[in-house]
């Protein structure tokens, strides 16, 4: 005995297993084989042969995947490699304004930087003083590294 199923029940499984995995991985992965489901369900609905919706499943899932990856992924930075500085790391290259003075031996010092205060270091150790305008060159843990804007412009 052969189990006889009707073509939309397949392409409504098959359309729920993809959107689920996209769920899960929320990566854009599968979200292209679920459109090409939903075209196949529909075909089948509207009475189209079993052939023409695999076809259809086939080649719109392509030409969507296809889309996303030469139009819009350049758009939304998921490009390996891609870097947009957030958080600690826009601060790298700002400058800012020491506001208590940096004294490496104590480990004391603070500065300004947009907006922000931070506790803050000398790159070569020397002590900075209050109202000295210095480049931020790095963040080590909570504390940036400085050193004066002088000195970074020699």
């Amino acid at each position: 005995m052969i189990l006889q199923l009707d073509a939309w029940i397949f392409w409504l499984v098959l359309l729920a297993i993809f959107l689920i995995a996209e769920a899960v991985t929320v990566n854009l992965t599968t979200i292209w084989f679920a459109a090409g489901s939903l075209v196949a369900l529909i075909l089948d609905l509207a009475g189209m042969t079993v052939a023409l919706q695999v076809t259809a499943m086939i080649v719109v899932s392509g030409i969507l995947l296809t889309l996303f990856l030469i139009v819009i992924r350049p758009h939304i930075n998921l490009a390996k490699g891609s870097h947009i500085p957030t958080n600690a790391d826009r601060l790298i290259g700002q400058e800012g304004l020491v506001i208590e003075p940096i004294d490496p031996i104590q480990g004391t010092g603070q500065i300004r930087a947009l907006g922000q205060t931070w506790s803050a270091n000398s790159l070569n150790q020397q002590p900075i003083a209050a109202d000295t305008r210095v480049v931020i060159i790095e963040i080590r843990g909570v504390k940036a590294i400085v050193t004066t804007k002088e000195a970074n412009h020699d």
